[in-house]
């Protein structure tokens, strides 16, 4: 990996790089007042859901069990992160379409 893994490693950057901007493009266009943070150095979004109106514990209820859809609670990370969402970025694109519909039908679109 060390001596011929390069193509490879940037081929990886380059489609995460390509599912950063699937969901920056989705949130833009259904939810437009979430953020969402560029990944520094690793491949999950910070996504900032607090324009929602709904309490972190509304979000994730919603997304579970509504949305059928498994982020990573921003408070896990601390005080800092509450009212965000952590999603891993690192998958089929096919996958993360999937887990961006159920987030449009946890959270309703907000146009």
């Amino acid at each position: 990996a060390y001596e011929t893994g390069g193509p490879w490693l940037e081929e990886l950057m380059r489609y995460i790089r390509g599912n950063f901007l699937f969901l920056q493009e989705f949130f833009y266009r259904e939810f437009p007042s979430v953020s969402i943070a560029s990944p520094q150095g690793t491949y999950f979004a910070w996504i900032d859901m607090r324009s929602l109106g709904l309490s972190p514990e509304e979000v994730q209820f919603r997304l579970l069990h509504k949305g059928h859809v498994a982020l990573l609670d921003g408070r896990d990370f601390g005080a800092p992160g509450e009212g965000f969402q952590r999603m891993n970025l690192a998958c089929p694109r096919s996958l993360l379409s999937k887990g961006l519909q159920g987030i449009r039908q946890a959270l309703g679109k907000q146009r």
